[in-house]
């Protein structure tokens, strides 16, 4: 899902095992490739994204769009915040735009540590903070407010460069609100602790992911339930039409998975659109150094 073979590489690509002054998270897309990697964005750089998502197949009343925005505080430190917003779809009951609203807030932040917590591997400590807000209908939201404190870790192998194994652990605190929601199979709806591993291959605007994640409201939870999941996907970073080399910002991710928990096991494939571009640039500035 992405292609790009020249040896040249544009003002946007970086080098093989160095670090993309766009930060790891430019990659994230949930349900595709959900992971956070360590690397942050350059100071003073400021990122935005726009993730359209439409209904599954079992529900067609409606899509969302969730904007993001990143900034580098210090070259080790990045914020994050950002909101997603809804409307009907026209296909199912409701008319088009019939029915809109803000779904849900989003804050965080990353900070690199560096190999200070384990030697020779890239590390990060962060946490995620998404709440419903406005009024959304029990379709688009789980009704609960999620805190999740993270430390990732990081390396790209010696032998094969373009290759990163990383892995980390995370607590997610969950606490109900008055919104009613419909929680997702094998999604937990209590406080839960998570470990997960995997592997991404650069291959210019092609990634290739594959993450591994285990489950658990058993220490911190007021229920004994467990979840294993595995996800493969692909993210391509589709290149501008007049120049193959060179990132137009969008991004297109495909993904399967398959859970096992308890409600029993669930497969799944998701195909997912992402735009992410330097806000500087609409004002005739850019964070890339030429």
């Amino acid at each position: 899902v992405r292609s790009s073979t020249s040896p040249r590489t544009s003002a946007d690509e970086p080098a093989p095992g160095s670090a993309d002054v766009r930060g790891d998270d430019e990659l994230r897309i949930r349900d595709v490739f959900s992971s956070h990697l360590p690397n942050t964005i350059r100071e003073s750089a400021l990122r935005a994204s726009l993730h359209p998502r439409f209904g599954g197949l079992d529900n067609y009343d409606y899509f969302s769009v969730a904007a993001l925005l990143r900034y580098g505080v210090t070259s080790r430190l990045e914020i994050s915040g950002g909101a997603t917003f809804y409307a009907s779809d026209g296909i199912g009951d409701l008319g088009l735009f019939e029915k809109t609203g803000i779904m849900s807030a989003e804050f965080g932040a990353k900070l690199n540590i560096g190999d200070s917590l384990l030697p020779a591997w890239d590390s990060a400590v962060g946490f995620d903070a998404v709440f419903p807000a406005g009024t959304p209908p029990p379709k688009v939201t789980d009704g609960l407010d999620h805190v999740t404190p993270y430390v990732t870790f990081s390396r790209r192998l010696e032998s094969r460069p373009k290759m990163r194994v990383f892995w980390g652990t995370s607590v997610d605190l969950v606490s109900k609100t008055k919104f009613d929601g419909i929680i997702p199979k094998n999604k937990f709806d209590d406080s839960s602790v998570a470990a997960s591993a995997g592997v991404v291959y650069d291959q210019n605007l092609l990634h290739y992911s594959f993450e591994t994640r285990l489950g658990t409201t058993r220490w911190i939870g007021s229920t004994d339930e467990d979840v294993i999941e595995f996800r493969p996907g692909v993210i391509w970073e589709i290149p501008k039409w007049h120049d193959r080399r060179t990132r137009s910002g969008w991004m297109f991710g495909l993904g399967t998975s398959v859970s096992f928990g308890p409600d029993g096991t669930d497969l799944g494939l998701s195909g997912k659109l992402r735009f992410n571009f330097d806000i500087k640039r609409l004002f005739g500035r850019s964070e890339q150094k030429n």
